[in-house]
């Protein structure tokens, strides 16, 4: 199964605490793949086996690019 997570608003403070909690237990399940919509920035935090990290190349700064 392949999963989707948009984290491109997640750039700081409890998003990005509660998505890395979330993300400890993806190599748990190894039947799923994950997808991380997210910057280059919070890659660096993401590194799990069963997770990719996808980085769209958007200016998040931006809201409406978000």
């Amino acid at each position: 199964m392949n999963l989707v997570i948009n984290a491109l608003s997640a750039r700081w403070g409890g998003g990005q605490t509660y998505l890395l909690k979330l993300l400890k237990y993806a190599d748990g399940f190894p039947q799923i793949k994950l997808y991380l919509l997210t910057n280059s920035s919070f890659s660096d935090h993401a590194q799990f086996k069963s997770v990719e990290v996808v980085d769209p190349g958007l200016n998040i700064g931006n809201i409406v690019s978000r």
